[in-house]
């Protein structure tokens, strides 16, 4: 678009024509000050000729002392640079882009999204570069992940790409850990972004740099790394017992690994419940796995059943879905139910 002159000089002086139809008292309560500080006025007939698209802003509220809503922000300033450049979702290096989970903790919330391209028309040769086709993806992550995504999990939303200096967009999603991906349409664009988020809870928003866990920062004889990860999906259980026969319960699957405990989310009402919530742990130890099912309550959990996975057996678990019988503690051993889950165990732990 060519640049708009019309009778933008003759309006910054107070003696134009324009301004001479309006009066002291109604400069003053419109906040009008004639000052060099980018803003201009023009017609609307001008308007209408020269320009074809309007952005609305507004300020996100987001101090902890106000009586309106306010929101919690993740923001990542970031780069699409070699080898972090993967194009959108379709492109077979999607996952190689700049990754930032973060966590809904509300059963349903709405999310504000910002993604800001740098421009850099100016800075170039003359007549500029255009900018690129911008956008991101929304998926769906382990509950506890803390290295990057390997592999895609399901997507629950992919915005609008747009040949923009910035793109907007209102998200839902229900509760759970999530990775957003911005990225360029095509691959092996380069450019510098900056992505603000907005929640209505603290989100615990955070970049994913490493591909697995970095070495330890001690002496290797002290601290010992990881040398294999387990992932586990807990999909579903079946004919769960509740404590009390006039109620169903509220199952929750509770795992432990080398003393880390992960919990899924609380399913209502039902005896046969369905998560399809996956974990990832890397290990040190050759230990086995132990699940626990609980009914969630006010005070105090009741103990539904458990099962362990053996790790002596870990080549056996290749990725396929198996149906583990759950038992009880001590004297009360006979079997509660069954629980189906998904167990893939590697050394390679730079691909879970």
């Amino acid at each position: 678009m060519e640049r708009w002159v019309g009778k933008l000089i003759s309006c910054y002086i107070f003696r134009s024509e324009e301004w001479s139809k309006v009066s002291d008292s109604e400069k003053k309560e419109l906040g009008i000050t004639i000052d060099d500080n980018g803003e201009f006025w023009m017609s609307f007939e001008d308007f209408c000729k020269n320009f074809t698209h309007i952005d609305l802003c507004h300020l996100i509220n987001t101090s902890y002392f106000s009586l309106s809503k306010t929101w919690h922000e993740g923001e990542g300033i970031g780069e699409w640079k070699a080898h972090r450049c993967g194009g959108s979702v379709g492109n077979k290096d999607f996952l190689l882009n700049p990754q930032y989970v973060f966590d809904v903790n509300d059963d349903e919330d709405e999310i504000l999204v910002s993604l800001e391209q740098q421009d850099t028309r100016e800075l170039t040769i003359p007549g500029g570069r255009d900018m690129h086709a911008i956008g991101f993806t929304i998926t769906k992550t382990d509950i506890n992940r803390e290295y990057r995504m390997h592999d895609k999990m399901e997507t629950v939303h992919s915005s609008v790409f747009g040949f923009a200096r910035a793109i907007f967009e209102r998200v839902t999603l229900k509760s759970g850990r999530y990775v957003i991906f911005p990225t360029t349409l095509e691959p092996e664009k380069k450019g510098k972004f900056v992505l603000r988020m907005y929640f209505s809870s603290s989100p615990d928003f955070k970049e994913l740099w490493h591909d697995e866990p970095p070495p330890p920062k001690c002496f290797s004889c002290l601290c010992k790394p990881p040398n294999s990860a387990t992932q586990i999906t807990i999909q579903s259980a079946s004919n769960l017992e509740n404590p009390n026969p006039l109620l169903d319960p509220d199952p929750y699957c509770e795992v432990i690994c080398e003393g880390n405990k992960v919990k899924t989310s609380v399913c209502k009402s039902t005896k046969n419940p369905t998560w399809n919530e996956r974990m990832t742990f890397y290990q040190k130890k050759n230990e086995d796995i132990k699940i626990e099912i609980w009914n969630d309550n006010l005070i105090k959990d009741d103990f539904l059943g458990q099962c362990e996975i053996p790790l002596s057996k870990r080549s056996q678990f290749t990725g396929k879905a198996l149906q583990l019988p759950l038992f009880g503690k001590g004297k009360d051993a006979k079997q509660k139910g069954s629980l189906t889950v998904i167990i893939l165990c590697t050394n390679e732990m730079d691909t879970v």
